[in-house]
C-alpha cells in the first residue's frame, strides 16, 4: 500500500512541474532578477569587500570602485539580461524557480544579504592569499 502512495506522489510531483521550456525559463529567470538586483547586488558587494580588503589591493580597488559604479549604472540592462541569458542556459524552468522561490522569501532574502557580507570578506583575504602565492612563485622563476 505505502508503495502506491509513494508512487502515486512521484507521478504526482512530476505533473505538478514546471515545463522545462525556453519561455518558462525566461519568465522564471526575470522573476528572479527581479527579487535579486544584480546591478546593487554588485555594488553592495564591490563597496563591502573594499571594506574588508586587505591593505595591500584597498588602495587599487579603491581606485576604481568609481569606475566599477559608474559602469555598473551605465550597463544596468546589460547585466540583467546577461544574468537571465545565463540562468535560462544553465538551469531548468524549476531549478530557476527554486531560486526565484528563495530569493523572494523572507528567509532566502536574510541569506542572500548574509551571503553577500561573508563573500565580501571572504574573497579579499583568498585573493590576498592567492596573490602572496603567485607572486612568490613568480619570484622563484
Amino acid at each position: 500500500m505505502i508503495r502506491y502512495l509513494l508512487i502515486a506522489a512521484i507521478i504526482a510531483s512530476h505533473a505538478l512541474a514546471l515545463e522545462d521550456s525556453p519561455a518558462n525559463r525566461t519568465a522564471e529567470a526575470e522573476r528572479y532578477t527581479h527579487a535579486i538586483p544584480f546591478d546593487t547586488f554588485l555594488s553592495d558587494y564591490s563597496e563591502k569587500s573594499l571594506k574588508t580588503a586587505p591593505a595591500k589591493v584597498r588602495d587599487t580597488m579603491e581606485r576604481y570602485q568609481t569606475v566599477i559604479d559608474s559602469i555598473i549604472e551605465k550597463r544596468r540592462a546589460e547585466i540583467r539580461e546577461a544574468v537571465i541569458k545565463t540562468l535560462v542556459a544553465d538551469f531548468s524552468a524549476e531549478e530557476i524557480k527554486v531560486l526565484a522561490d528563495l530569493a523572494e522569501s523572507p528567509a532566502g532574502k536574510l541569506a542572500l544579504r548574509k551571503h553577500a557580507v561573508f563573500a565580501a570578506r571572504l574573497l579579499p583575504a583568498m585573493q590576498a592569499t592567492l596573490l602572496d602565492e603567485a607572486i612568490g612563485s613568480l619570484k622563484k622563476r
